[in-house]
Parts: C-alpha cells; structure tokens; sequence
C-alpha cells in the first residue's frame, strides 16, 4: 500500500504542474489527466481501483495503522526530496538543476536539421 500512496503522491504532484503554453489548466483538465496517472500507478502495481479502494477503505477504517502507512509515505518522499537536492547544488541531476533557468526545459522538441520545415527569416536552399 505504501509504495502505490507514494506514486500517487508524485502523480498528484506532477498533475498539479501541469500547464498548456505556459498557463494553468483547468482543475477539471487537470483531474482527468491525474485520474489517467493514478490508473497507470495501478496498472503499474498490477491492482484494480477496486481491490485499492477496499485496502484503502481497510486502512482508513484502522486509523492507527493509516498513520503508519502515511508516515512510510511521508518518509519515502522526503528520501526522494532530499536525493534530488536543492535546484542549484551540482549533485542534483542535470535536468532538476536546469529547471531553475528553463521550467518547461523537459518539454523542449529538437526539431531534426533536415526536416521540410519553413524556419522564418531563412532562405530555402535547393
């Protein structure tokens, strides 16, 4: 149970960062687009929403072992946090330090140099 609250819990998070042209999507957009997420975390885990909600609702109907569960997530997150480091230190991984000065870097396309693209202000070669 652990390890899937802990990837629903980066799901979430990377819901919450999501953004078209650089603007915030609707909540509505963005609880869909988390619902996918959460669908893959299960896929992923190989369990139905089902048998996580019967576990969850298990949990919740036990709150002293709920707030075991939820300390293990807290702990793993707080790891993962700290294994990153901060943006700017030179042990973070290269595209969490380039975040500070390109946030959207992770979206960024290279367009290959011999596609039939008109690039503006250039001339077409024959």
């Amino acid at each position: 149970m652990t390890a899937i609250l802990v990837d629903m819990s980066v799901a979430d998070a990377y819901g919450n960062d999501i953004t078209q042209d650089n603007m915030r999507v609707p909540d509505s957009i963005r609880q869909e687009k988390v619902k996918v997420l959460y669908k893959q975390v299960l896929d992923l885990h190989k369990i139905d929403a089902k048998t996580f909600m019967t576990s969850y609702t298990y949990y919740e109907n036990h709150p002293d072992r709920m707030k075991e569960v939820f300390e293990m997530v807290q702990a793993d997150l707080t790891a993962r946090k700290a294994k990153l480091g901060e943006p700017g230190s030179e042990s973070a991984p290269l595209m969490h330090r380039l975040k500070i000065i390109f946030p959207y870097a992770e979206k960024a396309i290279a367009i290959p140099t011999n596609t039939d693209t008109v690039r503006p202000f250039v001339k077409r070669q024959p």
